[in-house]
């Protein structure tokens, strides 16, 4: 089973889209790095919303780096200067996984394509559980829009295009 590490920025998304609860259906495992799901989020205060037992009971299984993990960790944080620090766990963690990485976050998309790592984002996620029947079109729209209503970042033609799909 192919294993998606999630930053926070899809947390956050899930989390507002009512999600959260339903991403356990899909067909792979899930994980977290322990630095998202234990830390202080200073720099995500959006996070701060969601406790990790939400997360655990979720489906995500915690990941922690050994040392040489978390040499990788500052290694790539000072090649790359804007993705977070926490963002970069979540690199990390999926690099070393051969896991696919969650995130919306732009600066952290450019990152994963230079370490070689995949990486999906709300919109395939919702389009997955589409596909996989957890979701109908209609919650799915909902959810779109009150993921949007909090302001995440996502692709304003390709948000309109599922919005115009799944209504109809």
């Amino acid at each position: 089973m192919e294993l998606l590490i999630s930053d926070t920025c899809i947390l956050i998304d899930l989390h507002n889209g009512e999600l959260l609860e339903k991403i356990h259906e899909l067909p792979y495992s899930l994980g977290i790095p322990d630095a998202i799901i234990y830390g202080t989020f200073d720099d995500e205060p959006e996070l701060n919303r969601i406790n990790a037992e939400q997360i655990i009971d979720a489906g995500f299984q915690v990941f922690s780096l050994d040392s040489d993990g978390l040499l990788e960790v500052f290694e790539i944080y000072n090649k790359y200067t804007k993705p977070s620090l926490t963002d970069i766990f979540g690199l990390v963690v999926a690099k070393r996984n051969n896991a696919i990485l969650l995130t919306g976050d732009g600066s952290l998309r450019k990152s994963a394509a230079k370490e070689n790592v995949e990486v999906k984002g709300t919109l395939w996620i919702m389009d997955e559980m589409i596909k996989h029947d957890i979701l109908d079109k209609e919650y799915a729209a909902k959810s779109l829009n009150k993921i949007l209503v909090e302001g995440a970042y996502l692709p304003k033609s390709e948000c309109q295009k599922r919005l115009e799909q799944w209504k109809s």
